[in-house]
């Protein structure tokens, strides 16, 4: 089901001559239907398209994935406030959804296998630690540590490899 069926840009007396004022497709932008329930944004890099997402997102007031809300977020200020003059067409208004840029993924991810690696971390220190105690000391002071680990791995596979530098996806 389309849900959004068009932006419009509301007309600007005197726009300033700064970002994302001064973006080509904003310069020519008067309205952008969307016919079709998936849409496909293709051009060259910094032409727009991530800003345009952006100001869609600051518009809607969506939900971030990211560590800051598109209300706050410093780096949106001026997408934000170019986000003021578009109007937004509905068929059906919804709240579903998030907004995630690429790099609060890469972000998260390397989060992830941070808090593996310092979990594995931990599990040598109590190695240490535990090694003239029993077997069955050694595993219980190690449990709470391998369901953390086990449940990452579950959840994420082993594309969260703490040996990959947080760079490997999964």
């Amino acid at each position: 089901m389309l849900l959004l069926r068009s932006i419009e840009l509301r007309p600007q007396p005197n726009p300033p001559k700064k970002f994302p004022y001064t973006l080509p497709f904003v310069k020519t932008l008067d309205r952008l239907d969307f016919v079709n329930e998936v849409t496909f944004l293709v051009g060259e890099n910094g032409c727009g398209k991530s800003t345009l997402l952006e100001m869609l997102a600051c518009a809607v007031g969506s939900i971030t994935v990211g560590s800051e809300s598109v209300r706050t977020d410093k780096t949106l200020a001026a997408v934000r406030d170019f986000s003021n003059h578009l109007k937004l067409s509905w068929s059906k208004r919804t709240r579903r959804g998030f907004f995630m840029r690429a790099e609060d993924f890469f972000g998260y991810a390397r989060k992830l296998a941070q808090i593996r690696e310092d979990l594995e971390k931990d599990v040598l220190e109590l190695d240490q630690e535990y090694k003239d105690r029993s077997q069955t000391a050694q595993g219980l002071a190690k449990l709470p540590y391998n369901r953390e680990i086990g449940a990452l791995q579950q959840a994420y596979g082993e594309g969260l490899d703490s040996h990959s530098h947080g760079e490997s996806f999964f």
